[in-house]
Order: C-alpha cells, then sequence, then structure tokens
C-alpha cells in the first residue's frame, strides 16, 4: 500500500454473519485475502506463490465453493485475483454475461492494463448497483488526502476512472497516484464483498 495513504481508508468492512457458518478452510482464505491491497497495475500483484490451496479450490464450480453467493464466479475471481493469479481469474469471468461478471471482467483489464478493453466491460455492465457504495468509499478515501486534488462528480463515472489509473501509473510520483490507487483496491474489495453476499454454508454430503 502506498506510504501516504492510511490503511483505516481501506478497513474492510464486518464480516456477514455467513461466515462462521462456512468449513474452516474457506473461513481462512477468505480471511486471508480480505484487506491485500490490489494494486493498479498486475505486473505488482504478489507472486503466486504458496496459494496451491485456492487453485485447488478453484478447479471446484464456482458455485459448489460459493453456494448462495449473489455471484459466485466473481467471488471465485476475486480470490483468484487476490492471490497474484490473475490469467485465472481472467479466465473465470471471461465468458460472462452477468452484470457482476463483466464488472469483474472490467476491473481484471483495467490492471492488465488495457483500458479500452476495461471501458468496453464496464459498458457491459451498465449502471451496476454498487456503483453508490464505490462513490462513498472513493469520497472517503480522497478526503484524507484533501491536496491531491482528486474531486468526484455526483456519479460514479468508470470511465473517468480508468483515465486516472491511467495517469496514476505513468506519474507514480503524483500525489494524486497513491490516492487513485488506494481507490481502486477499494472498489476490488466493495465488489468481493458484494459477490459474496448470500454466501451459504455447503449442505452436508449424504
Amino acid at each position: 500500500m502506498p506510504a501516504d495513504v492510511s490503511e483505516d481508508s481501506l478497513a474492510p468492512q464486518p464480516l456477514d454473519s455467513w461466515h462462521d457458518a462456512l468449513p474452516a478452510s474457506l473461513q481462512t482464505l477468505i480471511g486471508r485475502y480480505r484487506d491485500v491491497p490490489i494494486p493498479l497495475d498486475r505486473s505488482n500483484l504478489p507472486h503466486a506463490v504458496s496459494t496451491s490451496d485456492v487453485l485447488a479450490l478453484a478447479r471446484r464450480p464456482p458455485a459448489v465453493i460459493f453456494p448462495g453467493a449473489r455471484c459466485p464466479e466473481g467471488a471465485l475471481a476475486g480470490l483468484l485475483l487476490f492471490a497474484g493469479h490473475w490469467s485465472s481469474a481472467h479466465k473465470i469471468v471471461d465468458d460472462s454475461e452477468t452484470p457482476d461478471g463483466c464488472y469483474w471482467h472490467a476491473l481484471v483489464h483495467r490492471m492488465e492494463p488495457d483500458a479500452a478493453n476495461s471501458g468496453y466491460w464496464f459498458g457491459q455492465a451498465g449502471r451496476h448497483p454498487l456503483f453508490p457504495a464505490v462513490l462513498d468509499a472513493a469520497r472517503r478515501v480522497a478526503a484524507q488526502h484533501p491536496d491531491a486534488g482528486v474531486r468526484f462528480e455526483s456519479e460514479w463515472n468508470p470511465s473517468a476512472f480508468n483515465g486516472w489509473c491511467e495517469e496514476a501509473r505513468q506519474k507514480p510520483q503524483l500525489p494524486r497516484s497513491s490516492v487513485i490507487a488506494a481507490i481502486h483496491s477499494a472498489e476490488c474489495h466493495l465488489l468481493w464483498n458484494y459477490s459474496l453476499e448470500g454466501l451459504q454454508a455447503e449442505k452436508p454430503r449424504a
């Protein structure tokens, strides 16, 4: 995480009640990645080492891993992405046609980086219901760094933010760049939490 951005600005929300009902192994995985910073560029993702448990889990269908989740494929894509498996995360959402899946596809391509491709998938996602929460989070992060000059419109504009992300990658020395990176990370985590909503414990096998 950039040194000039407070960790408090990215503090994860409390776990929902479903968490304690999950298998211990899945609880551990979700807990491991709930507050990791997500870089703007996939080349800065943590090296995917010692994540054999993530890859083993990903061999199962997303709906089986995350039963009842709002977006099982998004939940799995997020887990893979956060663990450093960019290509595997992209493969999960590559054929998705749901707004949630398209949103993940857009974020994955933002990190490729491929702003044009990301913009296309944001267009496919449409005005996503998570956008107001993303805007609120972005304003909270920006408010902690008023001198960075990061200002927002009345609605979340993913295309404009993609442009800011491109600038932040090219000019990381600018004060606003670390703020933009922090907002991107917060957006990724918000979408992951959103995708996991409704998750249920697996039913015991007969």
